[in-house]
């Protein structure tokens, strides 16, 4: 669904979604397996996003970053196979109230 409007998008927004898409699909690879692509998504979608904290269209960048941050570590445990799986949350959307 975010790819679909992240086509007709320009801009920062355009940026903004490919960010968000980047890091969805890293979750997606983490569900898979395939933890090199989770990696590499989380770091490309990270350096995105970092461009628009600490908010950008309501949704509070800091705090997912911040947690996006969190899973790169264990991404990179992963990857190495020093772990097999983590029970952490994947970084939930926080929006400005």
């Amino acid at each position: 669904m975010l790819e679909s409007v992240w086509l007709e998008e320009e801009g920062d927004d355009k940026a903004f979604l490919q960010g968000l898409i980047k890091i969805a699909a890293a979750f997606h690879h983490y569900k898979k397996g395939t933890y090199q692509g989770m990696l590499d998504l989380l770091l490309a979608g990270r350096d995105v996003l970092n461009r628009f904290k600490p908010a950008y269209r309501g949704i509070k960048l800091r705090v997912f970053l911040r947690a996006v941050n969190e899973w790169i570590p264990i991404a990179r445990r992963l990857v190495r196979g020093e772990v097999k799986s983590t029970r952490r949350e994947i970084p939930p959307l926080v929006y400005r109230t």
